[in-house]
């Protein structure tokens, strides 16, 4: 996503088990969601991220079940490698929010719903919203109605992809230093 002067997107982790050092966990670098920081680790080339890294003071995510983490989706954040040894399959649930009021401003304009790259093509295609979930959850027992999700289908593109080739091309262009390609 391009960085924007205001804050767009929030995301929130929610461990629903214990996240050990072996499992490989989020690991974020704070005050990294700044101009300044994705000038420097999106587009002065591989040397320039390397020794960013090396500085950097990133702190992993070590989150017991039920701990939830929010952020600024601005900052930098990546998950962690599985290890062989005492590793094992890291589940996590995690949403992202925005203010529509905010896009209003944003080169991201309207009709953004937030960073999509993690989703599946449908999924992104046929947003559905926080009231609408809590809708469907309180309404009077209807056996359709407890699965908010229902309209939704598996969430693979047409051919089948979990991340289409488009969407794929779009966020190399994105993220590609200027003048790179």
């Amino acid at each position: 996503m391009p960085w924007e002067e205001e804050c767009v997107l929030y995301t929130a982790f929610c461990a629903v088990q214990d996240i050990t050092p072996a499992m490989g966990p989020t690991t974020f670098i704070p005050r990294s969601h700044t101009k300044n920081v994705h000038d420097t680790f999106f587009h002065n080339g591989q040397q320039t991220k390397n020794e960013f890294l090396r500085h950097a003071h990133a702190q992993g995510a070590y989150l017991g079940a039920g701990d939830i983490v929010v952020f600024d989706s601005r900052g930098l954040h990546a998950g962690g490698a599985n290890l062989f040894d005492g590793g094992s399959t890291r589940v996590l649930f995690y949403f992202s929010f925005t203010c529509p009021a905010a896009l209003k401003n944003s080169p991201l304009r309207s009709g953004h719903q937030g960073d999509m790259a993690s989703m599946r093509p449908s999924y992104a295609a046929k947003p559905i919203t926080l009231n609408q979930i809590t809708a469907s959850c309180l309404s009077p027992y209807k056996e359709h109605i407890y699965d908010p999700f229902r309209g939704q289908g598996d969430g693979l593109g047409p051919d089948g992809a979990i991340i289409s080739a488009k969407r794929q091309k779009r966020w190399r262009e994105r993220n590609a230093p200027p003048g790179s390609l």
